[in-house]
């Protein structure tokens, strides 16, 4: 399970990656983001900002405004790159079921064929 220390920093990354890669000044600016509901604090068909600012206990821009932590960017780095979900065992066993798909990292190499 990911933990809130780490959806946070999850979502900061998320909702930054847009500044990061200089397609906008403010993440607020990318029209794709939820981050002007929560920044409003108003709902919609698929934004509900109560779970969000009840995990962040406060101010949603404030939020924005911490670091995250070069390890942490890392961790999102490396699976975003993989593909793998980010979690401990018990959530990638439950994902492996739930997808019906594999999702530990397995075996190097060449796999080998089924006649």
């Amino acid at each position: 399970m990911m933990d809130e220390s780490y959806l946070l920093a999850c979502a900061k990354y998320i909702l930054l990656n847009p500044v990061r890669a200089k397609l906008v000044k403010a993440p607020e600016d990318w029209p794709w983001s939820s981050i002007k509901y929560h920044l409003d604090g108003k709902d919609d068909i698929l934004v509900k900002t109560d779970a969000v600012s009840g995990i962040f206990g406060g101010s949603f821009r404030k939020m924005l405004t911490m670091d995250i932590d070069e390890c942490e960017m890392e961790t999102f780095r490396k699976h975003e790159r993989t593909g793998r979900p980010l979690g401990d065992v018990n959530f990638i066993e439950k994902m492996e079921v739930l997808l019906d798909r594999k999702l530990k990292p397995q075996k190097p190499g060449p796999k080998k064929k089924i006649k």
